[in-house]
């Protein structure tokens, strides 16, 4: 657990760092996206594997399965929807989004603090301009 705990204060550094140092970069933005998801599904796969072989439960196995699906699909979902080809405008050259919380109007206002909370639970409050408005 604590090498785990160890490679998340590792993986905030390194983002600061690189801004800090003005070394930052899309590739270096989409590495750590990469990277991040990979360990998540290591994680996910491992307890998964775990409580099937400590309890034997078929039930278990397969939700974990789903878990690690659902965990894909995000990752591809989120790839997907960050190309210019479906409409994402190109990223800062810090490989942040070019455009956050833009939304007008009351929905667009409720949306961009529901994008805000969101990026706050899925613990990416690195994002420049992600604050509601």
């Amino acid at each position: 657990m604590l090498v785990f705990e160890f490679s998340f204060v590792l993986d905030c550094a390194d983002g600061q760092l690189a801004r800090l140092k003005k070394i930052a970069s899309p590739l270096g933005h989409h590495l750590d996206f990469l990277m991040d998801e990979l360990k998540a599904m290591l994680l996910l796969g491992c307890i998964t594997i775990r409580l099937y072989r400590d309890t034997g439960d078929d039930r278990l196995l397969i939700v974990g399965l789903a878990g690690l699906f659902c965990l894909a699909a995000g990752l591809s979902l989120t790839s997907f929807t960050r190309r210019p080809e479906y409409g994402a405008k190109p990223p800062t050259e810090e490989g942040q989004p070019a455009e956050m919380g833009a939304r007008k109007g009351p929905i667009g206002m409720a949306l961009n603090a529901v994008e805000w909370l969101l990026r706050i639970v899925v613990h990416y409050p690195q994002y420049r301009g992600s604050s509601p408005r």
